[in-house]
């Protein structure tokens, strides 16, 4: 978690009491989160304006990195983006790395993807032959 909080430093934020607990309950859990779901995580200790504010901010830094699955943001805590598959029956997700390399393109910075994948986790596959 410090190599998070250094970066928010490097870029001359300060460590706020919204930002620690956030980043605590992003580091905590290792899934996708919606801003709703994060808000729900900190137990109304910050309110919601605050959480997206912060949000945004981590978004901005790289702390963080969004994917959108069926119209919806989800948000997740990495060094890196990374892709991600989603079981189109129980809406398991499941992290996967992303092994694309994007070439440089003329007239365009900071260039970035997106690509989720939907299909069966083994359990519901599984339920699929009985």
């Amino acid at each position: 978690m410090k190599k998070y909080l250094d970066r928010i430093k490097k870029f001359g934020h300060k460590i706020t009491y919204q930002r620690m607990e956030i980043l605590r309950v992003l580091f905590k859990h290792e899934e996708l989160l919606t801003v709703k779901r994060l808000h729900l995580k900190l137990k109304n200790r910050i309110d919601l304006a605050s959480v997206y504010r912060t949000i945004n901010l981590f978004k901005d830094l790289k702390i963080i990195f969004e994917e959108k699955i069926n119209d919806q943001s989800f948000y997740y805590l990495s060094d890196h983006p990374h892709h991600h598959i989603m079981c189109r029956n129980c809406g398991f997700i499941k992290c996967i790395p992303c092994q694309q390399e994007i070439p440089k393109i003329k007239d365009f910075t900071e260039v970035s993807h997106q690509l989720t994948l939907k299909g069966l986790c083994k359990k519901c596959s599984n339920n699929l032959k009985i």
